[in-house]
This record gives C-alpha cells, structure tokens and sequence, in this order.
C-alpha cells in the first residue's frame, strides 16, 4: 500500500494520503461492483447505483394520476405552470399518506416526472408589458 500511495499519490500530505489509503481500501472491498458497474452500458455518467423504487415517493398510481390531470387540463386548452404540478403532486402524496416534510413536489422531480413522461409546460414564462393594452401598439 505504501508503494501504491508513493507511485500515485505522493504529493499528498500525510493526512491526506491516509484519506486516499482508506479510499483505495474501500474501492478493493467494491472491486465485484464496480466492475459490474463498468459493464453496464446504460448511465454512463452514473455516480450512484440503487434498486428501482428506492426514492420512490409517490406511487405509480399516483405519478398516473397527475399525468391524467395534466392531460385533462391540455385537453380543456387550460396551461398549467410548475406551481400547479407542485400543488397537485402534494395533494396525491397527502392522499397517499406521505407526509409534506418527506415530498414537497421539488423542480427535480417535477423535471424528471415531465422528461420521464414526455411532458412540458406550455404556460408563457415571461408576459412583459402588454402593449395594445397600454396604447402603444
């Protein structure tokens, strides 16, 4: 380990090479993994393995439902805003039995659910000044 430490990490100091020491323990623990890892081809930035469902939230009767409600409403030609997918999304985890400090209905899981779900938002982000109305134009 010291000739390891020597040959790739020697400009570091000695607090810091025993951070790098025990790093390299732990990656000798995770070979099996991480070479597992290495063969998948999907992901190929991803830092972080878990099963499927580990974050999970909401349902997916529920995450149905909002995509439902979505849909109802661009149906209608009603455009909803990020606040309003926020709301609903709290009010199907309050109905599910998830407490509001646990899901709060945050920009990344809005995001992931409308990339997930092929989903956007059609609501005009910026109105500025409204020109007719103001005897300009």
């Amino acid at each position: 380990m010291q000739q390891t430490l020597a040959e790739f990490y020697g400009y570091l100091t000695p607090a810091k090479s025993d951070t790098k020491r025990k790093l390299i323990y732990t990656w000798a623990k995770q070979h099996t993994h991480i070479e597992d890892m290495c063969n998948v081809t999907t992901g190929a930035s991803q830092k972080l393995t878990r099963e499927k469902g580990t974050a999970t939230v909401i349902s997916r009767g529920g995450v149905e439902a909002i995509k439902l409600w979505v849909n109802t409403f661009r149906r209608e030609g009603i455009h909803i805003s990020a606040l309003m997918l926020q709301l609903k999304a709290q009010s199907v985890a309050e109905d599910e039995g998830v407490l509001s400090d646990v899901f709060t209905g945050a920009w990344s899981w809005r995001s992931l659910l409308l990339k997930r779900h092929g989903l956007s938002f059609r609501t005009r982000t910026r109105q500025g000044q409204q020109r007719k109305i103001l005897g300009l134009g």
